[in-house]
């Protein structure tokens, strides 16, 4: 700061797609609330809000696996969850598959053993940068940093051939 003012020196880029389709799920889920509607879910690119019923039923959405079998399906009533994994976006370099969420402690990929990670919470945002984090932290942080948030979170490990899903106060 220079005679308190602020000067900026290069050029900064910030990157917020980590919380970016939460964030939007979360004010869209604000204004159609706002117009009075109670019962709805909104998604964006498998970011969701489920707010109030599905016709009497409690909404009900699948968490993809991605071993490709049948997704594994959460009960939502007035909560949002979001899903990031590495099995979709990373990239090949000299025969090794990096993936697309980086350490922030290496600046490198965070290559470990978790392939997605889901959280629940009551805002979508949230719960897109909780389970971004996650997976950068891998399964054994993520497991705590959960526990110790109390947050609803399922997390898909890999195992060889068989993925092992591991769910923290979840049903």
């Amino acid at each position: 700061m220079e005679d308190s003012r602020v000067k900026k020196t290069r050029n900064i880029h910030i990157n917020l797609s980590a919380i970016a389709k939460g964030y939007a799920v979360d004010e869209i889920a604000r204004l159609i609330k706002m117009s009075g509607i109670k019962n709805f879910l909104v998604e964006i690119g498998g970011e969701v809000v489920a707010s109030g019923s599905n016709r009497g039923d409690d909404w009900v959405v699948g968490v993809e696996r991605p071993d490709n079998k049948a997704p594994i399906p959460i009960t939502l009533k007035d909560a949002s969850i979001a899903t990031s994994g590495n099995y979709r976006n990373y990239f090949i370099w000299e025969g090794k598959k990096y993936m697309h969420i980086f350490n922030p402690s290496t600046g490198l990929p965070a290559n470990n053993d978790l392939s997605s990670a889901t959280v629940i919470h009551p805002q979508s945002a949230m719960s897109d940068a909780y389970a971004t984090a996650m997976m950068a932290m891998g399964r054994k942080k993520a497991i705590e940093f959960a526990n110790k948030l109390k947050l609803t979170a399922l997390l898909i490990t890999i195992k060889e051939d068989n993925d092992q899903i591991i769910k923290i106060n979840l049903p």
